[in-house]
């Protein structure tokens, strides 16, 4: 996870693929190693996050300001040709369900947050919203059977 709060963003924006079975969000010009801008973002990122409406146009539209939630273009390997010709990429991309997961996720923490400082808010809220802090959430698919 990167916890620099900084992301590179294409500057080519960013498109959504069919890979597998599922929606991906890749760079428009990933293979030509485009341009990219470093984007310092602004002081409540993390409220705006948690707000997006979870379709693939709001999603994408959020990724074309702020960037990818898993890397920073250019940092795709591309392996060698398969028998189809095609290159495969060797780094993954978010899917639609990994912005839906991590979105649900921002949108817990900010939930929390604003209970754990709610000066109007009854102690034992505060107390029940600090207590969920240290409960750990499980990763989207890990734990289920």
């Amino acid at each position: 996870m990167d916890v620099r709060f900084r992301w590179y963003v294409p500057e080519s924006g960013h498109e959504w693929k069919r890979r597998k079975g599922e929606s991906v969000l890749v760079w428009k010009e990933e293979k030509k190693g485009g341009p990219t801008m470093l984007d310092q973002p602004p002081v409540g990122l993390f409220r705006v996050f948690a707000n997006i409406n979870q379709q693939e146009r709001e999603i994408r539209k959020f990724a074309d300001t702020y960037g990818d939630i898993l890397g920073e273009p250019g940092s795709s390997v591309y392996g060698e040709p398969g028998k189809d010709g095609i290159k495969p990429i060797l780094r993954s991309h978010a899917t639609l369900k990994t912005w839906m997961f991590a979105i649900e996720q921002m949108r817990f923490a900010v939930e929390l947050w604003d209970r754990c400082n709610d000066a109007n808010g009854r102690a034992i809220t505060r107390k029940q919203a600090r207590e969920s802090l240290t409960k750990p959430k499980r990763a989207c698919g890990v734990g289920k059977q």
